[in-house]
């Protein structure tokens, strides 16, 4: 080879190194990392979906009133969400990119929960909270087969890993208890009855046990419920205590691979976001000696979630959305003006 074009191909070869990295720092050429969110940016909120690579949002929706509650469907390609215009509420689906909207229910009257995907992405449930007729709702992608499955007002919806059960909180005028039902309405289930506030139910991933908060020891913790309960006793399923401290813990969140709970605490005097192992739950008593605490900023973090792959959490820290490391390294300012307290969601 001639000293030549033996120069040529290393120029070319630091060419394509230095193409590479400069990509990689601009942050093209990774694969998209997009997360789902809704703001009020332009005097209405609207649903945006963040690049997150590219620190670039774009507007899902552009309508006059007020679209909020992004959902994703399993796969990504689908968005439900809720639009409301003057006193009309309906609950749509569009793509991912914002496109082919299609209305599934007019709905006349508050919304409890945010619609809810089935596993395998067939099917949405919706908590219809009107006076006239309150109860969960169930329809298809396709807007057809709707059919109500419960006859009385419910929050915090969520579709068993297999896809056959709700999980729902209800009963919240004075207290909050647990319910879980067949998605054809059949065998409801109360589990807990203890006059307290027992809520966000959060199924593990073999679908065997319900993670929620609940205040019947005085101050918001976290609680285990295993479903093969005799839900008849006094008090209802019994329920293992995994927090012990005089503070808020609250919103848990299972790791994709189950081996990690997420939650939010105030326990350091603002909220943070910490995680426990799951090993420790054969003896709840230890599980406080696993806990890891991800933030420590001077505001508020909160509505923190898993990504797909569990390798990442995105949160809202006051009213700036972030992205971190699973083990709290990384923290990253994404976009500003986002309304706290909302569910975040990626898309794969």
């Amino acid at each position: 080879m001639s000293a030549l074009l033996l120069r040529a191909l290393l120029h070319a070869a630091a060419l394509c190194i230095l193409i590479t990295l400069l990509a990689t720092g601009l942050g093209y050429g990774l694969p998209s990392v997009r997360l789902l969110y809704y703001a009020n940016q332009n005097g209405n909120y609207d649903i945006y979906l963040l690049d997150t690579n590219r620190l670039l949002a774009a507007a899902l929706t552009r309508n006059p009133g007020e679209d909020s509650r992004p959902i994703r469907s399993p796969d990504g390609t689908q968005i439900a969400f809720f639009t409301r215009h003057n006193d009309q509420m309906q609950l749509q689906v569009m793509t991912s990119a914002g496109r082919a909207k299609r209305i599934l229910a007019q709905i006349s009257g508050q919304i409890g929960a945010n619609p809810a995907w089935s596993p395998d992405g067939n099917w949405i449930a919706y908590s219809d909270n009107s006076r006239q007729r309150p109860g969960i709702v169930r329809v298809r992608a396709d807007g057809d087969e709707a059919r109500r499955i419960t006859d009385f007002r419910a929050d915090w919806l969520a579709w068993s890993p297999d896809g056959l059960r709700l999980a729902f909180v209800a009963d919240c005028d004075n207290n909050c208890d647990l319910y879980v039902v067949n998605v054809d309405g059949s065998d409801l289930r109360r589990l807990t009855r203890n006059g307290t506030f027992d809520m966000l139910p959060a199924w593990s991933p073999d679908g065997e046990r319900l993670m929620f908060m609940s205040n019947r020891d005085g101050y918001f913790d976290l609680y285990l419920i295993a479903l093969d309960c005799n839900e008849h006793q006094r008090g209802g399923c019994p329920a293992q205590r995994l927090t012990n401290d005089r503070s808020f813990d609250g919103y848990p969140a299972w790791s994709p691979d189950g081996t990690r709970l997420l939650f939010s605490s105030d326990r350091t005097g603002n909220f943070d976001i910490f995680t426990l192992d799951t090993a420790c739950l054969p003896m709840p008593e230890r599980c406080e000696a696993t806990l890891r605490q991800l933030t420590n900023q001077r505001s508020s973090e909160r509505s923190q979630v898993w990504s797909p792959d569990g390798d990442r959490i995105a949160f809202i820290s006051a009213f700036d959305l972030y992205v971190m490391n699973a083990d709290g390294s990384e923290q990253r300012r994404m976009i500003g003006g986002v309304l706290p307290d909302q569910v975040l969601g990626w898309l794969p």
